[in-house]
């Protein structure tokens, strides 16, 4: 579920397939903080109208809350703070596939530090092998004429 914009301004839950050809949307682990503490509180409001479980809500504020105040979101590495920001994408993306099976699911309240330096781990790879590739390759560059 994404939150979607409609004409009057206002905002809605919908299914995140639904608006995946739509222009302007930010998948969650590319948000600003800016926009991930905006949007947080926003999703938060949007399950209580929306008649979520209070349980659930209460586990979401949660969650979003220990994002934020996680110590890698006041480091000074960006590394850190993108992996909380992924991790929070893809942690909250399998709570709710984990939701549609037998004994649903589990609980985000509280974060899973194994899952968090993984997925850090996995950053720092990913951004090495990238800036390795541009050693050995360099992106074309065009030249004047």
């Amino acid at each position: 579920m994404v939150l979607s914009k409609k004409p009057d301004g206002s905002t809605s839950l919908i299914p995140a397939l639904a608006v995946k050809e739509e222009k302007g949307i930010v998948e969650d682990q590319d948000l600003t903080w800016e926009d991930f503490s905006i949007a947080a509180p926003r999703m938060i409001d949007t399950m209580a109208k929306a008649e979520w479980p209070q349980d659930q809500i209460v586990m979401m504020t949660d969650f979003w809350s220990g994002i934020q105040v996680h110590p890698l979101r006041s480091s000074s590495d960006p590394l850190g703070k993108r992996a909380l920001l992924l991790y929070q994408a893809e942690q909250r993306k399998l709570w709710h596939q984990a939701m549609r099976t037998p004994g649903h699911g589990y609980s985000l309240a509280t974060i899973n530090e194994e899952i968090l330096r993984t997925t850090k781990e996995r950053l720092f790879c990913s951004d090495r092998d990238t800036k390795e590739r541009d050693l050995v390759c360099p992106p074309h560059r065009l030249l004047p004429i």
